[in-house]
């Protein structure tokens, strides 16, 4: 059996393995421990806003592909969002298994799955919609074979709260998957 390569933590002069709360990405609930060493920094996209604690891999977005970001150091007692939390995980799992219940009732119309890669939210989009019938066609998946998108940013993601300044602006962005 062929060895992984060696993972490892490159420590940081004054923090050594520089360990550092990771949260829940709906909730913030605490979920564990990670390990930053030196990659005690985030780099935050130009264009999109998306963060990626340690640096962006390849230099890219995950969210929109540019390529250029402002780097700005991870504070000390800043809290890192990571995974899912047991609690959020279970509500996705009940979301999706109502999604799936409610595609068996709609299947025959063309509806389309949806899922987005920003905010982890899923749903149906109606059958007779142009976006339906347009993935259907460019991806050949005959009604009422299963067929969906990925979007990189989606309604819910993107909605803002209802919570607005004293101008009557709404400024806050709600990120959540999980919000109502």
């Amino acid at each position: 059996m062929a060895e992984s390569p060696e993972k490892s933590i490159e420590l940081h002069k004054e923090h050594g393995v520089n360990p550092r709360m990771m949260i829940c990405k709906h909730c913030d609930a605490d979920i564990g421990v990670i390990l930053v060493g030196v990659r005690d920094y985030k780099d935050t996209c130009d264009k999109c806003g998306l963060v990626h604690y340690g640096g962006a891999d390849d230099n890219t977005c995950q969210g929109c592909g540019l390529k250029q970001f402002t780097r700005d150091k991870v504070a000390l007692n800043e809290r890192i969002p990571g995974g899912v939390c047991d609690a959020c995980e279970a509500i996705i799992k009940a979301r999706k298994d109502l999604l799936m219940a409610e595609y068996e009732k709609v299947k025959h119309t063309g509806a389309i799955f949806f899922h987005c890669a920003k905010c982890a939210s899923a749903g149906l989009v109606k059958g007779e919609t142009e976006v339906a019938k347009d993935v259907r066609a460019r991806l050949n998946i005959p009604i009422p074979a299963p067929c969906g998108l990925t979007l990189r940013g989606c309604p819910n993601c993107s909605r803002e709260c209802s919570k607005g300044d004293e101008d009557g602006q709404n400024k806050s962005e709600c990120n959540s998957a999980l919000h109502n």
